[in-house]
């Protein structure tokens, strides 16, 4: 029987504008459990979605757990890659709240691909985690960059394929002092640290 489990990560270290969330998922010889975390960050002019986990419910829950906090503000998502247990939440952001979906552009191909569905179409076979799923590419893609101006935060997409070809790392830059930098699971841990590092002193 499969088990799942969705929660806010506590991180009292964290700063207050970023938003941590959890998705575990355990069926029996398929996963042990598999681990998954998005990020939801507030900013002056957006609220970012950063990936949206299995399926619509799990975004909606990620949502519904700040917006009463930020009612509002416009939506943004970034899909850091296409693997499923990243971008299945997508279709909330088309059914109940609009949002623009921003990933690099072999997301696109990747979504689009019969592969994919015919993937979709197994799983919802065999989960009923799965049954609202839709797969939903992204309206906005960049090739190697892209930059948007949240206002008291700067969001810097870069292409830097991890393990997928279409995967984007984030740096999230903060006023002088403070800063956060986001790699999803593209990077191992060195150098993560190092963008980190060159990051900052970029600034």
């Amino acid at each position: 029987m499969p088990q799942s489990t969705l929660f806010q990560v506590q991180d009292r270290h964290l700063d207050p504008r970023v938003h941590v969330f959890r998705r575990l998922f355990t069926a029996l010889g398929e996963f042990d459990e598999l681990q998954v975390d998005a990020y939801i960050i507030r900013t002056e002019r957006f609220l970012i979605i950063c990936d949206t986990l299995l399926c619509p419910e799990d975004a909606a829950y990620m949502l519904s757990s700040v917006q009463s906090k930020y009612s509002g503000q416009q939506l943004l998502v970034i899909n850091s890659h296409t693997d499923w247990d990243h971008t299945w939440g997508n279709s909330y952001f088309t059914q109940t709240k609009t949002a623009l979906i921003i990933a690099q552009s072999l997301c696109t191909q990747r979504l689009c691909d019969p592969v994919q569905q015919a993937f979709l179409e197994q799983y919802q076979q065999r989960f009923p985690l799965f049954k609202n799923v839709r797969l939903v590419p992204p309206a906005i893609t960049f090739n190697s960059a892209l930059t948007i101006n949240a206002g008291d935060l700067t969001l810097e997409l870069l292409s830097m394929p991890g393990h997928c070809p279409e995967h984007a790392s984030s740096g999230y830059l903060k006023y002088i002092f403070c800063w956060l930098l986001t790699l999803w699971n593209g990077l191992f841990p060195p150098l993560r640290m190092l963008r980190a590092w060159a990051l900052c002193c970029n600034r």
